[in-house]
């Protein structure tokens, strides 16, 4: 088993599961499985790309700029990105 990015191989990606990461982003990935059977010759296929890999958190260039804080409203206890915080004592 290996899994592919892009059509390369994945180095130490041999198992029966693959985990994204950083590098997957924006790439395919496919596995290639080959099976073996005494007095056969090997067969190898090939799985379908999957659709491009997207990134579950986007990245935060200049995060000591921005804060993710609750609104200090209880009925609305939502978490907001990207908003800069307030001044103490303000709401």
């Amino acid at each position: 088993m290996q899994w592919l990015r892009n059509g390369k191989t994945i180095k130490g990606a041999t198992s029966t599961r693959y985990t994204a990461v950083a590098a997957d982003q924006d790439k395919r990935l496919q596995v290639r499985v080959t099976g073996r059977k005494a007095g056969m010759r090997p067969v190898t296929r090939t799985s379908a790309s999957t659709a491009r890999v997207r990134a579950r958190v986007p990245k935060v260039r200049r995060a000591s700029s921005w804060h993710a804080f609750a609104s200090p409203d209880e009925r609305n206890s939502s978490i907001r990105l990207g908003d800069r915080a307030p001044a103490t004592g303000q709401q």
